[in-house]
C-alpha cells in the first residue's frame, strides 16, 4: 500500500519539519514537535498539535484549516518560551509545503490561552492558529467533468 499523500500530509510535514528545524526550539524540545498526541507518556517540555477544517469555497480549491498548538512544561517560564518560539516561526510566516500540490497561502495566530492544570505538575499553553492551503492534487476547478 502506498504512503499516504494529499495536501494535510504536506501541510503536517511541511510544520513539523519547520519546528524540528529551529536550532532554538530543538535544543527546548528534543524529541521535536508531535503530530496528534496520544496518551503514551512523554519528555517535558513537549509540543503537540492537530487540526481541523473546511473546504471554503466549492470552485476554488481553498481550505480552511485550524491548527490547535499545546505547550507543555513543568514551569511557566519554559512554557511561555516555547510558545513564543512557536509563534515566532508560524505567526504570518511563510510555510513552504513539500512538492507542488499544494500552497499555504496565509497563517496568523488566532488564539493564546493559558490553561490551568490544577490537579497537575503541568502548565499547559494553548495557540490557534488560521490557514488558508490551495489544494492543487484535485480535479482542475476549471473543465467540465
Amino acid at each position: 500500500m502506498p504512503a499516504p499523500a494529499g495536501y494535510l500530509v504536506a501541510l503536517r510535514t511541511a510544520l513539523v519539519a519547520k519546528l524540528n528545524a529551529d536550532p532554538y526550539f530543538a535544543s527546548l524540545v528534543p524529541q521535536g514537535v508531535a503530530y496528534r498526541p496520544t496518551r503514551a507518556p512523554v519528555d517535558l517540555p513537549a509540543v503537540v498539535f492537530r487540526d481541523s477544517g473546511v473546504r471554503a469555497d466549492n470552485v476554488v480549491p481553498l481550505h480552511d484549516r485550524a491548527l490547535y498548538f499545546d505547550v507543555f512544561a513543568v514551569d511557566l517560564d519554559t512554557c511561555e518560551a516555547l510558545a513564543t518560539i512557536v509563534n515566532g516561526l508560524l505567526d504570518n510566516q511563510a510555510l513552504t509545503l513539500p512538492g507542488d500540490q499544494a500552497q499555504v497561502a496565509y497563517m496568523s495566530l488566532r488564539g493564546d490561552e493559558d490553561q490551568a492544570d490544577y490537579d497537575a505538575d503541568v502548565v499547559r499553553k494553548m495557540l490557534t492558529y488560521r490557514l488558508l492551503v490551495y489544494d492543487f492534487s484535485g480535479p482542475d476547478p476549471w473543465k467540465a467533468p
